[in-house]
């Protein structure tokens, strides 16, 4: 596998591109493989029903974490000026400290047994964690977005190693303790706030004065109000198409199920973090740059990117076939028999996900509306799938196959708006 990553890093152009990959591909392929490696310890630990309950509660956060910032830390690596990321990272950081303390209130009052209910589910003890873990997130992407502007990932990566670990380690522990899905909640709060410490004690002074430029902030609220609400509404839209089959599928589901859809997703989806997760924040920063001085250059870069990744995406379906006799297996048999099938139901999904979400870079067009579209088809025709599949009382896998089919052909309309929005940028720098 080492030797296949190194093969596409090295057909891609730009150093500093190869460089930064490079370096995101060695954080992930550690991480990654951690998590990989404890998985059988965790399955054994925990049951499905844990993972299914404290998945949906982190999508929960994560939720947050899509609008908290009204994505103006998307703006940060674009930024015109430094003034400009420095105000836009104050503006974002005192946006996610509102956010924050709002849902804190939220999951604290007795009226939150509403929210539950909806989804069938009872009051738990760990909901307060939710807003931390929503915080944690957020101030992730918002330092992560600085780093991204100044073309150095090393501290993004660094930040990673602590996350992993001190996730393995806290998920171990409250596992051994018999926390249950508590435990797995406050790991993943845990660690999200050790990767955010140390982003903020890599980051230089001056980009914290931002926080009080409060004359500023009406100027990049005119100026990049518009960018930011595409973004923000682009941004929900992806949250929705990436984390909402989990919570459809408990509409019709029990949470034993989907519980087992989120661990061999996590599973299944580990190669692909290894080289597309490594890629995308490199791919993002080097599609900017290409966007201000070579659109043509980007369009070669974008669709050299896309073909190696595609080559790569084959053996990793094999190896997701091949996977899915043995996994019930390695988890654990009695309660995860039924991992295999899933995993085979999840491949177009998956390969869609490999190819295509690491070089997505819309923004760089100002093309945010284009996601938002393909991302609103994708769910109109994943809800209309589970319907019919509940319609229908068709079985768990038949559901997950159908929402995957559709998941994939949304990745391919993305491709194609792509190229246009391209083709579109291309035409008035001629003019």
């Amino acid at each position: 596998m080492k030797s296949k990553i190194v093969t596409i890093l090295n057909s891609l152009t730009s150093s500093r591109f190869r460089r930064n990959t490079v370096v995101q591909v060695r954080a992930d392929l550690v991480t990654q493989g951690l998590l990989l490696l404890a998985t059988p310890i965790l399955t054994r630990l925990f049951s499905p029903d844990d993972f299914g309950l404290a998945g949906l509660f982190s999508i929960a956060a994560a939720f947050v974490a899509a609008i908290a910032t009204f994505r103006f830390d998307w703006s940060i690596p674009s930024a015109k000026t430094p003034r400009d990321a420095e105000v836009l990272l104050g503006f974002s950081v005192l946006s996610t400290l509102a956010f924050t303390l709002l849902l804190l209130g939220v999951f604290t009052i007795p009226e939150q047994a509403v929210l539950f209910a909806v989804f069938g589910l009872a009051p738990v003890p760990f909901a307060p964690l939710v807003p931390i873990l929503a915080f944690a997130s957020s101030m992730f992407a918002i330092l992560s977005s600085v780093y991204v502007r100044d073309g150095n990932l090393h501290f993004v990566s660094q930040s990673k190693y602590i996350q992993s670990g001190t996730q393995l380690f806290s998920s171990l522990t409250t596992g051994a303790a018999g926390l249950g899905a508590s435990g797995l909640v406050l790991s993943y709060t845990v660690a999200g706030v050790a990767g955010v410490l140390n982003l903020t004690r890599q980051l230089p002074r001056q980009m914290w004065l931002g926080v009080t430029y409060f004359a500023d902030y009406g100027r990049i609220l005119r100026q990049y109000v518009r960018q930011a609400s595409l973004s923000t509404a682009v941004n929900l839209a992806n949250f929705a198409f990436n984390n909402s089959l989990p919570l459809l599928l408990l509409l019709g589901y029990s949470t034993y199920e989907v519980g087992i859809y989120l661990v061999v997703m996590r599973l299944a989806n580990t190669p692909a973090l290894l080289v597309s997760g490594g890629i995308s924040s490199s791919f993002w920063s080097e599609a900017a740059r290409l966007a201000k001085t070579d659109i043509k250059g980007l369009r070669k870069f974008y669709l050299k990117v896309v073909r190696r990744l595609a080559l790569f995406a084959a053996p990793l379906s094999v190896v997701c076939l091949a996977g899915s006799f043995v996994l019930p297996h390695i988890l654990g048999y009695d309660k995860w028999q039924q991992t295999g099938v899933i995993l085979a139901a999840c491949l177009p999904q998956i390969v869609g996900a490999f190819i295509f979400s690491s070089t997505n870079h819309l923004i760089v067009y100002d093309r945010q509306g284009y996601q938002l579209l393909s991302d609103m088809l994708a769910i109109g025709a994943s809800i209309g799938a589970l319907a019919m599949a509940v319609v229908f009382k068709l079985p768990f896998w038949a559901a997950v196959l159908s929402i995957s089919s559709m998941m994939f052909l949304s990745y391919l309309l993305r491709f194609a708006l792509h190229l246009k929005a391209n083709r579109d940028m291309g035409r008035c720098h001629e003019v």
